[in-house]
């Protein structure tokens, strides 16, 4: 039976102080250039599974509230976001897709939290810092934002331009999921909250012309070493483009925390076998693009292991191939080839603020990752992405995700998953005072 949940008319106390606070700040003239921005968020999953047992739906939605001061002395400023959720409906499985499922096995109806709390540096407009609570985006490392809020990370980044360079840092030791209201440290699937002391990202970019290069490295303390490069050229042709760019990218275990059980639904296990991970991967990708029209394929092959998408138990984050999907599963198991073709429409002409973008995605070979006589499947996903921007409405926007994915496995392959068709739907109003 649905749940339904009666939504109340007050933020959360945290939001309504936020709000309250931050004129004051503006008045005093001491934060000129400072600002509030709000957002509403309206989400529904609908999913089934190969496992009926499985099936459920959550309907819910998302408050965001929050104050972006100036700077002052062109130096040093803050940003504070808090964020409520409130759940609307709820049938099926409990899970943890848009709100914590709790011991009891229920869905806590509603959590609040501050989300985003840091200090903010820029230093001539070369070089920027922040400290404290934050959303995070590099090549490895993310916030996941397909929830009714984001998820965030707790700790510095750090961020420099010289000419056509840019080079920057990140170092968290803390994280707060998109459905929970606290943070906590890093585990694995085997180890307490804290057990991972931080993960550490350096990267640096490049960018002149068309040509664009960007690397990274990131460290998860005692647990997992990865490193990526991408390439990028942009070639003009006439009225049309075409897009090309490449990649390659590893993963490898890095201490003692890469245990058996560490990595359960990535990874299989079998007794007396030490894990480990020395995955290598690339990638090739070419996207075409005329007017509203933009055609695009993609082609991945993971070698030697299982690349390991998740940097902790709980992350969300960056899949860096261009194969990947906007839900998972994300295809990269050992010794898998996949391919991705893709088409993406702006119908502005007939719709003004309509885009649509239709993809299908099949991996071929994945292997069990102890031993290929174990286990070896195919999968495959279709996926549509039904955008909107009404025109009519500043700040309002529409969003439909179908996805369908299949397998078929033989023997165990832990990295595959079941059947399943995901529906997802968002409605989003952005606001700044």
């Amino acid at each position: 039976m649905m749940r339904i949940i009666r939504l109340p008319l007050a933020l959360s106390t945290t939001s309504l102080c936020l709000l309250a606070a931050a004129p004051a700040f503006a008045d005093e003239g001491f934060w000129e250039g400072g600002g509030v921005n709000a957002k509403i968020r309206g989400i529904h999953f609908d999913r089934d599974y190969e496992n009926d047992s499985k099936n459920r739906e959550q309907s819910a939605m998302g408050l965001e509230l929050g104050y972006s001061s100036g700077y002052l002395g062109n130096l040093i400023g803050f940003d504070v976001t808090g964020y409520h959720v409130q759940e609307l409906a709820s049938s099926g499985a409990m899970s943890n897709d848009i709100l914590t499922r709790t011991n009891s096995g229920e869905l806590d109806d509603a959590f609040s939290k501050i989300g985003q709390a840091y200090l903010k540096l820029n230093v001539a407009d070369r070089v920027s810092a922040k400290i404290g609570r934050q959303l995070v985006k590099t090549m490895l490392l993310s916030s996941s934002g397909t929830r009714a809020i984001p998820s965030s990370y707790n700790g510095v980044s750090i961020n420099g331009k010289l000419a056509d360079f840019e080079l920057y840092g990140v170092r968290v030791d803390q994280w707060s999921s998109r459905h929970d209201d606290h943070f906590e440290g890093f585990r694995t699937d085997i180890t307490e909250a804290g057990a991972i002391d931080y993960i550490g990202v350096f990267g640096a970019k490049y960018k002149r012309g068309n040509f664009t290069a960007e690397l990274e490295q990131l460290n998860s303390k005692d647990y997992l070493q990865k490193r990526g490069l991408r390439l990028g050229y942009q070639l003009p042709l006439g009225n049309s483009s075409l897009m090309l760019s490449g990649g390659y990218f590893t993963s490898d275990d890095d201490g003692e925390l890469f245990a058996v059980g560490a990595e359960k639904g990535e990874m299989d296990y079998v007794d007396g076998v030490e894990p480990e991970n020395h995955a290598r991967a690339a990638y090739v990708d070419a996207e075409w693009k005329r007017g509203n029209l933009t055609l695009g394929g993609a082609f991945t092959a993971i070698r030697d292991d299982v690349w390991l998408e998740d940097n902790f138990t709980g992350d969300h984050g960056r899949n860096p191939f261009p194969t990947r999907s906007v839900i998972a599963p994300d295809l990269t198991g050992k010794n898998e080839d996949i391919w991705q073709l893709r088409t993406t429409y702006n119908w502005t002409d007939l719709v003004p603020g309509l885009t649509t973008k239709l993809s299908y995605t099949c991996g071929e070979g994945a292997e069990n990752t102890v031993d290929k006589s174990l286990g070896i499947a195919d999968e495959w996903y279709t996926e549509l992405d039904v955008k909107w921007n009404l025109p009519n409405v500043k700040g309002l926007s529409l969003r439909w995700i179908a996805h369908d994915y299949h397998s078929d496995e033989k023997g165990t392959v832990a990295q595959v998953k079941e059947d399943e068709l995901d529906n997802r739907f968002y409605m989003d109003y952005v606001y700044k005072f």
